[in-house]
């Protein structure tokens, strides 16, 4: 496991110890990290959930995390305690999704994009690697040319 291809998340040996199932190969853990995501995905999809909670708030991502690798990993839902090859330095994830929420919220309260430009802008934001949210919200404003 300790092996990993370009793209992927290392994983230290240590780590392995963090599994829920009995995992020994990166093939089961994608295999069981995709069964997880794909129940995930559907119960955010439902509208009771759309509707009920603040999609843009740290207590859904939390939640939505854990659903999404909770079978999975026993750290699902919590912040990591450690830097990995992608996302922000861990030390700086509560006060850059903290960011990103409250704009977010402002973008939304205030139509100030497109339902397409912010799913664009947070996918982005999310997904983005090596990067902080203020980088990656200045790249992405650029070539959409948003306001910044």
């Amino acid at each position: 496991m300790g092996d990993h291809h370009d793209g992927q998340t290392h994983l230290d040996p240590e780590e392995g110890r963090d599994f829920i199932p009995s995992i020994i190969t990166r093939e089961d853990l994608n295999t069981f990290e995709q069964e997880n995501i794909l129940e995930a995905q559907i119960w955010a999809m439902q509208t009771r959930n759309l509707q009920s909670m603040d999609v843009f708030s740290e207590v859904f991502l939390c939640s939505l995390h854990k659903r999404m690798f909770g079978k999975v990993w026993k750290w699902a839902g919590l912040y990591r305690k450690s830097n990995k090859n992608i996302g922000v330095d861990y030390i700086k994830i509560s006060i850059d999704l903290k960011k990103l929420l409250d704009d977010l919220h402002y973008w939304f309260d205030n139509s100030t994009f497109s339902v397409s430009e912010r799913a664009i802008l947070f996918h982005f934001v999310i997904d983005c690697t090596e990067t902080s949210y203020p980088s990656a919200y200045n790249a992405i404003s650029e070539k959409l040319a948003l306001p910044i």
